[in-house]
């Protein structure tokens, strides 16, 4: 952060914001804080100098902002709250900072098709941070909306050094990494809470008041128009078992992931696991390749028809130690039962917080044993199986729950139906599991972050350079490999 604002402070603005965004990602990747006052002060201090500062007089009360970094279909929460802004028929200003949108033509063709949409987009191969923040205030004062919300990366300066020059309207964010490090808390008027850990942390960590915090709880999308590309074949009778999401939910903790699809491989010669999320990977394969019955496990990669497979699974494996909240959420929409195990102390992983909605009746398991007698139940007893997981469907929030909930939360006053107990929350062993992860994940953390700072943190960081320096090579010498085959 030092380095951000030294150049910041000699006016050098694109230094200034490449090192505060990629301060941002780093203490995003590891999470030892949530909030940092110099990080503020610094977006401020650059948004007071780079964007002239409006203070809108009037906002129209039905005019939304919506401000983007990804436009992901089937991904995080925009379409989520587009789609309840487009249900109770208010206008809206769709702004994406992103320079690809190639991932969201769902959302960008529902926009199309709504009359009363306009949209704003950012595509050029070098995004420059100060002329999209500038834009952005520039296209807000013409709408003169009277909601702002945000729906951001971590790291995404020119959002926020856009918003920190607007005055006037009502500035949301939508809480989407609730877990991590994000910037921005102190330029927001009320944050969009899923869940009580979120809360808990926004409150704990962000210095964040509670009447600040508005709970809603969202929903998975149902993708348009994509057919099923069908499973690899098993036998006939066989209890299919889905699991995904990113490799690093599944690493660490002694391997214990690894463990529990033995068990359930175990359980009979019947059961099969599927793999979403990615095509290959070589450090989930190697230790998979470890474990009794990895021929019946299955990678099936990044799927759009992700809702035609769980319609075509019986069972989901929940990932550990990291939980997968949106597949866990996939699994109870279409009414698969759902296999899950954290730590005593974790809250964080508490997928009931992720889909008993309207109800208590899913559980996370604590206890590993436990996990698998269950898991054993729904394998060998069908009608079992399919009572399980219409509970589990019953207690879900639906588009027309979270339509209703978006507009009364909208209304005068803010009203809050949900009230939340704050959980008790172990921040050391959060952050313990993040530094673990790297250690134990082929430093994924540090390759990230090199691909992405065009080797700024290798000159800089003089205490990294050799783990760096490192990774550097580790990334060449896959590059090479990749080409050769």
């Amino acid at each position: 952060m030092g380095i951000a604002t030294k150049y910041s402070r000699k006016k050098k603005w694109k230094k200034g914001v490449d090192y505060l965004s990629l301060a941002a990602k780093w203490a995003y990747q590891f999470n030892y804080f949530y909030t940092d006052d110099e990080a503020e002060s610094l977006i401020k201090f650059i948004s007071e100098n780079v964007v002239k500062p409006i203070e809108l007089p009037s906002t129209l009360k039905g005019k939304y902002v919506l401000i983007d970094s990804f436009c992901f279909d089937n991904r995080g929460l925009t379409q989520q709250y587009l789609r309840a802004m487009i249900h109770n028929e208010f206008d809206i200003l769709y702004i994406c900072t992103a320079n690809k949108i190639d991932r969201g033509g769902d959302i960008i063709r529902e926009l199309t098709d709504y009359p009363h949409a306009q949209i704003l987009l950012f595509t050029d191969d070098t995004p420059d941070a100060v002329r999209i923040a500038n834009s952005i205030v520039e296209a807000v004062v013409s709408y003169s909306p009277a909601h702002i919300f945000l729906h951001i990366a971590p790291w995404d300066v020119a959002a926020l050094i856009a918003c920190a020059a607007i005055k006037g309207p009502t500035i949301y964010n939508i809480n989407l990494t609730d877990h991590a490090y994000w910037m921005g808390a102190s330029l927001i008027d009320y944050n969009m809470e899923f869940r009580p850990y979120g809360m808990t942390v926004s409150i704990e960590k962000r210095g964040l008041k509670k009447d600040q915090l508005l709970g809603l709880p969202f929903y998975p999308v149902e993708p348009i128009g994509h057919p099923f590309r069908g499973l690899p074949p098993v036998t006939k009778g066989s209890v299919k078992i889905l699991t995904g999401g990113a490799v690093y939910k599944m690493l660490g903790k002694d391997d214990i992931f690894f463990r529990m699809m033995e068990l359930l491989l175990s359980i009979a010669p019947n059961v099969y696991i599927f793999v979403a999320g990615f095509s290959s990977d070589k450090i989930f394969e190697e230790k998979c390749s470890r474990i009794v019955g990895h021929e019946r496990v299955f990678l099936i990669g990044v799927r759009d028809d992700i809702d035609a497979v769980f319609q075509n699974c019986d069972l989901f494996l929940s990932t550990y130690p990291t939980s997968g909240g949106l597949m866990c959420q996939y699994a109870a929409k279409y009414g698969k039962p759902i296999l899950a195990y954290r730590d005593k102390s974790d809250m964080e992983n508490a997928v009931e917080e992720m889909v008993n909605h309207f109800g208590t009746t899913f559980r996370t398991y604590t206890d590993l044993n436990e996990m698998i007698a269950y898991a054993k139940a729904l394998i060998t007893d069908e009608d079992f199986r399919n009572n399980e997981g219409e509970l589990l469907k019953q207690n879900m929030m639906t588009p027309e729950r979270f339509f209703e909930s978006f507009a009364l939360l909208m209304s005068e006053g803010h009203n809050n139906a949900l009230k939340w107990e704050r959980d008790a929350v172990s921040y050391d062993d959060f952050s313990e599991h993040y530094l673990e992860l790297e250690n134990t994940g082929n430093n994924m953390a540090t390759r990230s972050l090199l691909l992405e700072s065009n080797l700024l943190l290798f000159v800089r960081i003089g205490g990294y350079r050799m783990q760096l320096l490192k990774c550097w090579i580790e990334i060449v010498r896959d590059a090479i490999v990749k080409r050769i085959h």
